[in-house]
């Protein structure tokens, strides 16, 4: 959210990194007034967007010339939004921590270790963004005691659920109990349904046989 405000309210940087001040316009005409112009990095212009960045670089400060570009660092509009899509790849090589420790720090120069990227997981080219997203923990390690935390908690009562998966023996002895289960359902439902039905109708009938033969005699008579 702070991102968000402080770029669409065009907040500028304190390092001057999104806009920068002038007295000339755009052909070097000076002006009687101070303008504020954005600045555009690797072509991106960071009045359309604030995520604009390019590699960091160490500069000869008499000619602007180029004398070292930092693997993995960026810098743009936004100082938070350079370090979150820059990457700890020069904190893991060796020459590249000697060669900014050569041009930043004065003699004696810092021998500086560098990271171990056996120790870690995936972090040499993960971006710093990705790292925070994890809570900068590599791996959890779960210790679960249901003891300590029934005794913690003292819940009055516990459900879980879990995923399995069926293997042949349980998926045919299942279908067998299914079947088991019908035929048992048809059997109750014939005996306690279908026979009385079956009774009454035959019982009808009876009462009207008699009948008939009864005015049969009676004819012949």
């Amino acid at each position: 959210m702070i991102q968000s405000t402080t770029y669409h309210n065009v907040l500028t940087s304190a390092a001057l990194t999104d806009h920068y001040y002038t007295d000339v316009d755009l052909l070097g005409i000076p002006l009687s007034f101070i303008v504020a112009r954005s600045n555009i990095w690797s072509n991106c212009d960071c009045a359309v967007k604030a995520t604009c960045i390019q590699s960091a670089a160490i500069y000869n400060i008499t000619n602007n010339r180029v004398l070292y570009t930092v693997s993995g660092m960026y810098i743009g509009c936004y100082l938070i939004e350079a370090t979150l899509q820059s990457t700890l790849e020069c904190l893991y090589n060796k020459t590249c921590l000697d060669m900014i420790t050569s041009h930043v720090t004065r003699s004696p120069a810092i021998d500086w270790i560098p990271l171990n990227s056996s120790q870690s997981q995936n972090l040499t080219n993960e971006t710093i963004q990705v790292i925070l997203d994890q809570l900068m923990v590599q791996k959890w390690n779960w210790s679960i005691n249901y003891d300590s935390y029934y005794t913690e908690c003292q819940p009055y009562e516990c459900m879980y659920t879990y995923e399995s998966r069926n293997d042949a023996i349980y998926i045919v002895t299942t279908i067998i109990g299914l079947v088991g289960g019908l035929t048992t359902a048809l059997n109750l439902s014939v005996s306690k349904i279908v026979l009385p039905i079956l009774k009454y109708i035959q019982g009808k009938k009876r009462r009207v046989i008699p009948i008939m033969l009864f005015q049969t005699n009676e004819a012949s008579k």
